[in-house]
């Protein structure tokens, strides 16, 4: 029986890599962040970790590497948003538009 699928986001360090090898034990595991170097390195001896680099700050790519991945798997049953946010210049975000940013996902359909 084929393993089910997860996505996580931010895959390249801290706790999504983490979380990334300790899957992969029961999961076929993708995984996306801006660093695929990273993830590679980290995920080379695990042979069902499947690793993009995609900046989800970038709704387009974001959207595009979705549509992507379910016409290769069909549906993606489980998914983990680990990845961190960061913003230039002087003007902070709120709380709020952190939380938001890093929890909104553009529709998957």
């Amino acid at each position: 029986m084929q393993r089910p699928l997860i996505l996580v986001t931010g895959g390249s360090s801290g706790i999504g890599a983490s979380l990334v090898r300790h899957l992969a034990a029961s999961y076929r595991v993708v995984t996306v962040a801006r660093r695929l170097d990273r993830m590679r390195e980290a995920f080379a001896e695990l042979s069902d970790v499947e690793a993009h680099a995609l900046d989800l700050s970038d709704l387009e790519a974001w959207r595009d590497f979705l549509r992507d991945l379910i016409a290769r798997h069909g549906s993606v049953p489980y998914a983990i948003s680990c990845a961190g946010s960061s913003w230039s210049g002087e003007r902070r975000p709120s709380f709020r538009a952190v939380v938001g940013r890093c929890s909104t996902a553009p529709r998957w359909r």
